[in-house]
């Protein structure tokens, strides 16, 4: 009979043992199994996926792409350097993450400690309140209007001593409001830190509804970092590709809490490609 001692709940940090697991959409193979039905029946929209997929040069290098057995660079020289061209700002502003979910996780990891707050907008990206209490951290909810849209006002009476994280997408996900910049500048110069997630910039840029990305004023803001993917304008949600631009202060203590290898070289790859098509925006 083993004596091993048996691994108990109370082993678990409290915070983690509360936790229900984050519920996200099906893939169509399990919908169709589900619902009895061919999978090529399935039309899913329920998750943003491109449609069209990826571009061709994509498809194109990952096949001919001969090295899958090496590790992928743990600085992702070239990503970078292609991403730098793209933002405008030099490669040591950039990091790669598997999607941005780990970049928010992250910034949360660094930034939060037990008891501290982050101020978040329902309706909003659900990845924030969830990384948030994994870091047992409280969840400050600025609730919208009628039409979705902010107040900033309410939102600065919602700082506190405790507040580490201020997170504010723009285009919203999922009501698509886009939040002015004079405002996010407004939120800055409390000095709290701001992460805008602008996962749905290259839409909005090309709607003519007025937004204005705020990648570039990250060299000008020690406390503002944008969140961009490849999962939705590149067709790249399979491959996990999202990347984080950042103030030199905030990169510096990412790089120490980044997994070497966070994102394989089919990723790193298929950046590359779609930041050469002529399909970038």
């Amino acid at each position: 009979m083993s004596t091993r001692p048996e691994i108990t709940r109370s082993a678990v940090r409290a915070n983690v043992a509360g936790l229900s697991a984050y519920s996200g959409p099906e893939d169509p193979g399990q919908l169709a199994r589900r619902l009895g039905r061919p999978t090529e029946s399935i039309i899913k929209l329920d998750a943003n996926e491109n449609p069209f997929g990826p571009s061709p040069l994509v498809s194109e290098a990952l096949s001919q792409y001969g090295t899958y057995h090496v590790y992928p660079d743990m600085s992702q020289r070239l990503a970078r350097e292609a991403l730098s061209e793209y933002v405008g700002l030099p490669p040591e502003h950039l990091m790669l993450g598997n999607g941005a979910d780990e970049l928010i996780d992250l910034l949360m990891r660094a930034y939060l400690d037990p008891g501290d707050e982050v101020v978040d907008f329902p309706p909003s990206f659900g990845m924030y309140a969830f990384n948030a209490h994994t870091q047992n951290a409280r969840v400050v909810e600025v609730q919208r209007d009628g039409r979705f849209n902010i107040s900033i006002e309410e939102t600065l009476a919602s700082l506190t001593p405790r507040t580490k994280l201020v997170l504010l997408t723009s285009p919203n996900n999922p009501t698509g409001n886009v939040q002015p910049t004079s405002d996010i500048r407004r939120l800055l110069e409390t000095g709290h830190l701001v992460v805008l997630d602008e996962a749905y910039a290259e839409f909005a840029a090309a709607d003519g509804q007025g937004f204005e990305s705020m990648m570039t004023d990250v060299a000008n803001y020690p406390n503002l970092v944008v969140l961009r993917t490849f999962s939705k304008w590149a067709g790249l949600a399979g491959l996990r590709a999202g990347y984080a631009v950042l103030p030199l202060g905030v990169a510096e203590h990412l790089w120490k809490l980044k997994p070497p290898f966070n994102t394989n070289v089919a990723a790193l790859v298929a950046v590359r490609e779609s930041l050469a098509g002529p399909g970038r925006i």
